[in-house]
């Protein structure tokens, strides 16, 4: 008989799907009905620097996947089973298995849109979003492609198409990279020379990235630490401060958003908030109620929460440039929520067909690769590894 999930481990599914559902309404919202961003020409700021409340959901995803992830490279180095080898396979298959169909959308979809519709359209950009990138029609080649591919977006190409979401790719897999390469540095196991070979090739990444990403790779080490923070808190205490904490980060992610703040610094408090609920979270270690419909649920979204998030973006301005050149769009109308409605539904649904023909297989893709493999270690070793982030999974 299957054990329990634990309630904790169903509280950050809940969070997980929560932050991307968040993302996927906002990009619709700001689409089909009116900007959700953050204007800051009053205040004479650049408006790139202003975000909608999908931008403090993936806050949410970067110390998730610091737990998940970085937490799963902590047991493993304690355990003295972590490689590079079994890592890589781990992290490029988890990313790759959606990515790739990922791209292959957005190009399709985004030639399509622009032989229908051009540049007076969504596809145009100027007059809708500015998640949606500048300069679409030049961003739709193999360079870019292949950039994103190997996650350099936002480093040396731009996303590809319409898909804005994917610049959070790239910071993810640097994160990846980052960690391990820090634990190396610090690690008394090493020698000298190759603690300073990690050390420099760390440094190295941190330039070739650049001073955004290396800043929020502070926030992904948040999640990290929640491994190694001590649990002292016991299930009833956790279930009430959770409530509290869930509140807590509402109304600061809220006032955040709504603030004319310092974006980094906006999102380190944010990090440290989301980081408390977290831990708080993990407390709750009696096991869930496997039938509820808060159970399901949240497995559920969260389960495909990593393709709903690479893929809903192009998706969302294909329809929207479809109904724009009918006149449904950029009203605050009910029959403007209507279309929104439906095609959020529509977008959904074709997010998890997607996530069927690919996500699902990950395990599938994962014991092929793994059986072809010489080292019988990399599959012992593959088992250990906790139930990852929204990118990470």
């Amino acid at each position: 008989m299957a054990r329990s999930k634990a309630k904790f481990s169903v509280d950050l599914d809940a969070i997980r799907a929560l932050a991307a559902v968040t993302v996927f309404v906002m990009h619709a919202k700001g689409l089909f009905i009116g900007s959700v961003l953050k204007h800051g020409a009053a205040a004479g700021r650049n408006p790139s620097e202003f975000t909608s409340p999908a931008h403090e959901a993936v806050i949410v995803f970067f110390v998730l996947s610091g737990y998940f992830v970085g937490g799963g490279v902590l047991r493993n180095w304690k355990n003295r089973i972590w490689t590079w080898r079994t890592y890589a396979i781990q992290r490029l298959t988890r990313l790759w298995i959606v990515l790739l169909p990922a791209l292959l959308v957005t190009l399709a979809l985004d030639l399509t849109g622009l032989h229908f519709f051009g540049l007076d359209s969504p596809y145009g950009r100027p007059h809708w979003e500015s998640f949606i990138s500048t300069g679409i029609l030049s961003s739709l080649n193999a360079w870019t492609f292949c950039g994103c591919l190997f996650f350099l977006q936002k480093i040396l190409v731009e996303p590809l198409g319409s898909n804005g979401a994917l610049w959070t790719l790239s910071y993810e897999f640097w994160f990846y990279v980052a960690f391990p390469l820090a634990l190396s540095a610090l690690s008394s196991r090493f020698s000298l020379p190759t603690r300073m070979l990690n050390a420099a090739l760390l440094i190295g990444a941190g330039f070739f990235v650049g001073h955004r990403i290396s800043a929020y790779f502070l926030i992904w080490l948040m999640g990290a630490a929640l491994q190694l923070a001590p649990k002292k808190l016991s299930s009833e205490q956790a279930r009430r401060l959770t409530q509290v904490g869930v509140a807590l980060l509402f109304v600061v992610s809220m006032v955040l958003w709504a603030a004319k703040w310092n974006l980094f610094a906006s999102d380190l408090i944010e990090g440290c908030v989301c980081a408390m609920l977290c831990y708080v979270i993990l407390h709750k270690t009696d096991p869930a109620n496997e039938g509820s419909l808060y159970v399901k649920a949240a497995k559920g979204v969260s389960n495909m929460s990593y393709t709903l998030y690479l893929t809903h973006l192009p998706i969302l301005v294909f329809f929207c440039a479809l109904f724009a050149s009918r006149g449904f769009v950029r009203a605050h109308d009910l029959r403007a929520w209507m279309v929104v409605s439906a095609v959020l539904t529509l977008t959904f649904g074709i997010c998890y067909l997607l996530y069927l023909c690919f996500e699902r297989r990950s395990d599938r893709v994962r014991s092929i690769i793994l059986a072809a493999h010489p080292y019988d270690m990399i599959r012992d070793a593959f088992g250990t590894e906790p139930e990852p982030g929204v990118h990470s999974r």
